[in-house]
């Protein structure tokens, strides 16, 4: 809906809604003020003072602009009133009593290029890990960023072998690029990661992306096993219900419907 009154406010919050219903990336001071009916001027005042307080920010080397970290900042100090987190809990749960180990909710910033736990739904198990939240994480090594990693353009990919260096963060982690993408090419066929001590040594990890409005990447929906528990007769198992509740979760966040192929 394109914003009516003289109102700065009103603007700002239109540009916003336009963004965040629009599904893009990234806009254009002009391709906003066309779809929003504002003349040039307006828009690039309002996405000026939008970008002075963090909520959007301007893309590198380029005259287009995004969300901004300002603005994720502020949706989670709001989330006990409206959250995903607390959305997503009753088909986390549903997915930990059916293969009763811990089920975690991830989500991925783009500017950090990290993922960041923020919801668990615990194991009930006397053996089991307890799942760290609010902890930024690689997405390089173990399942909850491989998950996010393999469905990433070429170029994001070769941004995040540049900034992790593909360090080793146990025995098993992945630390060659060409082995790294024959692991991501083999997850986005089977439409889920596996891994087996690549974060956490001892620790089998799966999981499946989670994706928003657009159908963009927003985190990714894991379970985490203890090795001694596993058997390799779970993978298939476990994986479809995985999947079917990462999409679950997925229609949840605004992702548009996936008709059967």
């Amino acid at each position: 809906m394109a914003p009516t009154s003289r109102n700065p406010l009103s603007k700002a919050l239109g540009i916003l809604r336009w963004l965040l219903d629009s599904g893009v990336d990234s806009f254009g001071v002009r391709e906003v003020a066309a779809a929003l009916n504002m003349t040039p001027s307006a828009a690039h005042r309002a996405i000026s003072a939008l970008v002075e307080e963090g909520i959007l920010r301007r893309m590198p080397d380029s005259s287009r602009y995004g969300l901004g970290l300002e603005l994720f900042r502020l949706v989670n100090q709001a989330a006990d009133k409206f959250p995903i987190r607390q959305l997503a809990m009753p088909p986390m749960e549903r997915l930990r009593d059916l293969c009763g180990e811990a089920v975690f909710l991830n989500l991925y910033d783009p500017d950090r290029q990290e993922i960041i736990g923020v919801a668990a739904a615990e194991s009930k198990q006397p053996l089991r890990y307890v799942v760290v939240l609010q902890e930024w994480k690689s997405l390089h090594s173990g399942a909850s960023g491989q998950a996010v990693l393999a469905f990433l353009p070429p170029a994001d990919r070769e941004a995040v072998y540049a900034k992790t260096g593909l360090r080793a963060e146990t025995a098993a982690t992945i630390t060659d690029r060409a082995q790294m993408e024959a692991q991501l090419e083999q997850i986005r066929t089977d439409g889920y990661a596996l891994t087996k001590g690549q974060r956490i040594t001892g620790a089998i990890g799966m999981a499946a992306p989670i994706r928003g409005a657009g159908g963009g990447l927003i985190g990714s929906l894991g379970i985490s096993i203890p090795e001694p528990r596993y058997q390799e007769s779970f993978a298939e198992t476990y994986a479809a219900q995985l999947c079917a509740t990462a999409a679950e979760i997925s229609l949840i966040a605004g992702a548009p419907r996936q008709e059967p192929s």
